[in-house]
């Protein structure tokens, strides 16, 4: 049983690290920026939000002042509804997050 809770451990630090790569690279404060994120669910060609790390980083961007423009071919509505409920809390984080219709349309959305 050790062993399990270790690497759930282990796999939820792990949904950290891009966010953490973020703030040492950007700082702490990511007021005025946006980022595009292509891919949300757990895994691809799925709708399935159920342990996707993207719902862990969009809130940890959020959280920090950015801006998101997110799109993913197969999971955007589930996302947008998990997401939304994530963050059901905090609408001002949920109004920084948009959707994109495809991969291009999200790397060129203006910031707001």
């Amino acid at each position: 049983m050790e062993i399990l809770k270790a690497v759930t451990s282990v796999n939820e630090a792990q949904k950290q690290t891009l966010a953490n790569k973020i703030v040492v690279r950007l700082g702490d404060d990511l007021r005025g920026k946006k980022f595009a994120l292509l891919g949300l669910a757990f895994k691809p060609n799925t709708d399935d939000m159920r342990d996707a790390p993207s719902r862990v980083l969009n809130a940890a961007l959020l959280e920090r002042g950015a801006s998101i423009s997110a799109y993913d071919p197969v999971a955007t509505d589930e996302a947008g509804q998990v997401i939304a409920l994530d963050l059901r809390e905090t609408p001002a984080l949920l109004a920084r997050l948009t959707y994109a219709n495809d991969h291009t349309e999200a790397l060129d959305t203006p910031t707001r």
